[in-house]
């Protein structure tokens, strides 16, 4: 009931043109694709393959990765082990990770690196048992996303979409183009957390806004069109970092780019159900006149009424305990938030679980990283069939269901070729079935919950997804000391 008035303007003055309610939203859009999100490179990767690796999410294709293959000895007790190396076997594999780090060699002591592109790890000797940091700098981004989702979940529902979302914009993007200019892995943790704070609630809150503005009909092939801009960003990183040798130029670039993206943001109009919530009624039917007067429509009397039922108070101006205090008032909305949150985190800790992990489920790590973003795209595809054809609740129970198979069958110890394992084509197949659940969990959230509360609860789930993606990456550091067939058992 809450959207009847608008429900019925949307479809029967605009219900005809679906080509601007798809290019309506492209500003929105495509902002998300090109958001810098560094990523670490394996160590056992060579550089020269570095530009066709996707690997571990939310850090520069080739900002963070130690060249292990690629230095050369200075001292004597480095001569002194190449000769040794040399009599027992091959020399080209002298230059590894194992060398290094077993025989403790130093950095401008004892060897020198010699790597075409440029990264942080090598200007900050993060290598060996320092690698730790390139963790931490992922949890600091995470812990910036929390601080800002939890800071942010009343926002949204009192100043509204657009200010919020700039704002936050404005704050992950400076934060990116100061990492271009970072002196050493301390200040990184600190541009991570403010990028971290910056980019979540931003791109929390534009799909909130896309949603909001798309009629019902266009709603399940706007959700995907949100998720497909993922693999068009790794798209974009990919070429960058192929393209640019030096990380800092890379970070910069990227932050142009990005920035470019942003502009459209200032010129899209507020949401109009929020608008109607907070009793804005004039602004609201001031944003229809304008999309009629692009269809070529007759304008809306300003005076028209716009029903409207909402939650909570009756001026619909709460404050933050009157909003917490609903979830009381309303068991309900309680009840279908809990088992939202528990949803977002189980799917984030198993895609990102999964993501972090493709490196150590088979010997060919291009093939694998390959394969797996081949496998998402086919998610977004699947989401989007039985989405239209079995609804959004029945899409959720069945890709839980499709995951907890795959990871059954994924331990079987069965080889198919010298490349493929069971156990890789099953993850690819619960690629298929995580992805399906990571598009639909949110337009299952955006659907089961009131616009006076929607920003809240998208920040409640949100907050409960980054915990997911904080312990998914290290599970799979079980791989290292378990069986993978029991890691792949805890999925």
């Amino acid at each position: 009931r809450e959207h009847s008035g608008i429900k019925l303007i949307s479809n029967k003055k605009f219900g005809q043109s679906s080509a601007f309610d798809v290019l309506f939203f492209v500003s929105l859009l495509v902002k998300d694709s090109v958001i810098v999100r560094f990523r670490v490179i394996p160590p056992k990767v060579r550089l020269r393959k570095v530009g066709v690796f996707r690997n571990l999410p939310l850090f520069s294709l080739s900002s963070g990765y130690t060249p292990y293959s690629d230095w050369n000895c200075t001292s004597e007790k480095c001569f002194a082990l190449f000769q040794e190396h040399s009599i027992a076997a091959n020399n080209s594999t002298f230059y590894n990770r194992t060398t290094m780090c077993t025989n403790n060699l130093i950095a401008g002591s004892d060897f020198l690196w010699t790597p075409k592109r440029t990264s942080f790890a090598v200007d900050w000797g993060i290598y060996c048992g320092a690698e730790k940091h390139k963790s931490s700098i992922n949890s600091f981004y995470f812990l910036g996303a929390l601080v800002g989702l939890v800071i942010s979940s009343s926002l949204f529902d009192r100043l509204g979409r657009k200010v919020v979302i700039i704002s936050a914009a404005v704050i992950a993007i400076s934060a990116t183009f100061v990492q271009a200019f970072a002196t050493n892995i301390h200040f990184m943790f600190a541009l991570r957390f403010i990028q971290g704070f910056g980019v979540l609630v931003s791109s929390n809150g534009k799909i909130v806004w896309i949603l909001e503005f798309a009629p019902r009909r266009l709603r399940n092939l706007t959700n995907v069109i949100c998720a497909l801009t993922w693999p068009s960003g790794t798209a974009i990183l990919i070429f960058l970092s192929y393209m640019i040798n030096n990380w800092r130029c890379n970070v910069g670039v990227i932050t142009g780019i990005t920035l470019i993206f942003h502009l459209p943001l200032f010129f899209c109009p507020e949401s109009v159900r929020f608008l109607v919530c907070v009793n804005k009624k004039k602004e609201a039917m001031t944003i229809l006149n304008r999309l009629a007067r692009y269809y070529n429509t007759p304008e809306i009397d300003v005076d028209t009424p716009l029903k409207f039922t909402a939650i909570g108070s009756n001026d619909n101006k709460q404050t933050l305990l009157e909003q917490l205090k609903d979830f009381l008032s309303f068991p309900i909305m309680m009840k279908r938030t809990l088992f939202l949150m528990v949803s977002w985190a189980l799917v984030s800790l198993l895609y990102y679980g999964l993501s972090f992990g493709w490196h150590k489920m088979g010997s060919n790590i291009f093939q694998s990283q390959g394969m797996a973003v081949v496998s998402e795209i086919i998610a977004c595809s699947t989401a989007y069939s039985f989405v239209q054809f079995s609804g959004t609740q029945k899409t959720q129970i069945f890709s839980f269901l499709g995951i907890s198979a795959c990871f059954g069958f994924s331990m079987i110890p069965a080889q198919l070729s010298p490349t493929w394992t069971i156990q890789q084509v099953a993850c690819l197949v619960a690629i298929i079935f995580i992805g399906a659940e990571f598009v639909t969990v949110f337009l299952f959230t955006i659907e089961l919950t009131p616009t006076s509360h929607r920003g809240m609860v998208m920040a409640f789930c949100s907050v409960a997804a980054r915990f997911g993606s904080i312990l998914g990456p290290y599970l799979t550091l079980l791989y290292d000391i378990l069986d993978k067939r029991i890691v792949l058992g805890i999925f």
